[in-house]
């Protein structure tokens, strides 16, 4: 995809799927395209493209947070970084657990702190996008009404894989 002057590649969309991709490498090698099945090959194809979307959406999100002005100073950046890295790493049990899941997923001190910097940086621009509406409780009442049917979803789940103790 193209989103103003800035490309998003396969590998780009890959990166974000670091833990997935790794995971399909373990089991079925560096070829691992040509060796899954074809639902396996149908769910990477439709989380890609979700990934694809998310990542489009974010660069979207950016160009109107710069064209309205809406980019912190580095300072306030850097403050909101620390602020949500200390909420994540608690979260997520202690620093090194937090270290463990960064490199889990793919991403090193600096790619984080850029991650959290766009997520600081979209967040301002959905504020500024929604700070004139309200939605009142009977507006959400008479939604959920009107849609239940639509979200409720009972019974169903979707696994990847079960894990148990064996003797």
């Amino acid at each position: 995809a193209k989103v103003g002057n800035e490309k998003i590649t396969l590998a780009d969309v890959d990166s974000e799927l670091k833990a997935d991709i790794d995971y399909l490498k373990e089991q079925y090698g560096e070829d691992y395209e040509s060796k899954i099945d074809d639902d396996l090959k149908a769910k990477l194809k439709e989380v890609r493209q979700q990934v694809l979307e998310q990542l489009v959406e974010e660069k979207v999100l950016y160009l109107e947070a710069e064209k309205k002005n809406l980019v912190p100073s580095q300072e306030e950046l850097d403050k909101e970084v620390a602020d949500r890295t200390a909420e994540i790493q608690e979260a997520w049990g202690g620093e090194e657990k937090f270290k463990e899941a960064k490199e889990y997923y793919g991403y090193t001190d600096e790619s984080f702190k850029k991650f959290l910097e766009t997520q600081v940086i979209i967040q301002k621009v959905k504020d500024d996008m929604f700070k004139d509406v309200t939605v009142t409780d009977e507006e959400v009442q008479k939604y959920y009404d009107e849609n239940k049917a639509n979200l409720l979803n009972y019974g169903e789940a979707e696994t990847r894989h079960l894990l148990f103790k064996t003797e």
